[in-house]
């Protein structure tokens, strides 16, 4: 299953000269926006020749100032060897750049990374983690990779556990996405409901450590520890 994705161009018709020559001028000023979307249109062949150097040339300008499309768009380039030298070690890095703003073409293409092998050693519940995040910000195809990902794996209700918990922990330490004790705890919670003992009490801890930390999180996490000691998981006691 080869799940890449790069959003399409919405163009129904070749982009004006004048609407190219405006575009130019404002991604030579350096705004990356702009340069995205010049990136875009030489990528595409929209109003001018199609030109893989040139297209990852102004993705390459965008995704150095930060922007997530460009970005993600730059790491296709280096997966399929277009404008620049084929490597796959280096999409993902560009991936991860975007993804870490929360853009949901790059989570799915982490997913469609770990689940091929692509610069990365195969790794399904990595894969459908990214998958599940995708989906989650709105990525279109995700919906579908993660139906296929649950159809290729023995227990889902475990597998959807552990890769709730594995998105908890990458809110959680701050590396792949945003750090945020908030997205970590809501994605304990899901992995808890049929997860591991450790996942509980792991929710249990970081419940009593947070910042907004009052009666209703005590609770909860009293309920949490009290399970795992009664099934003699020493860490809850």
């Amino acid at each position: 299953m080869n799940l890449q994705h790069k959003p399409k161009s919405s163009a129904s018709k070749p982009l004006p000269a004048t609407e190219v020559s405006q575009l130019q001028a404002r991604a030579e000023a350096g705004d990356p926006v702009a340069q995205l979307n010049l990136g875009k249109i030489y990528d595409d062949g929209n109003g001018v020749p199609q030109s893989d150097d040139l297209a990852a040339k102004w993705y390459r300008a965008a995704a150095e100032k930060g922007n997530a499309a460009a970005q993600s768009n730059l790491g296709l380039m280096y997966r399929s060897g277009r404008g620049v030298a084929r490597d796959k070690v280096e999409a993902v890095n560009w991936y991860r750049k975007a993804a870490k703003q929360r853009y949901p073409n790059a989570m799915f293409n982490l997913g469609s990374a770990y689940y091929n092998g692509d610069g990365v050693g195969i790794d399904d519940i990595t894969a459908y983690a990214w998958f599940l995040l995708a989906e989650n910000f709105g990525s279109p195809p995700a919906a579908q990779a993660v139906k296929h990902s649950e159809q290729n794996v023995g227990n889902p209700r475990l597998v959807r556990s552990v890769a709730f918990e594995k998105i908890g922990d990458m809110y959680q330490q701050g590396d792949d996405l945003p750090q945020s004790s908030t997205e970590a705890v809501d994605w304990y919670r899901k992995a808890a409901v049929n997860g591991t003992l450790e996942v509980q009490v792991k929710l249990a801890s970081l419940l009593l450590r947070s910042p907004q930390n009052g009666a209703s999180n005590y609770t909860e996490a009293l309920g949490l520890c009290e399970k795992a000691a009664k099934q003699h998981y020493s860490p809850g006691a």
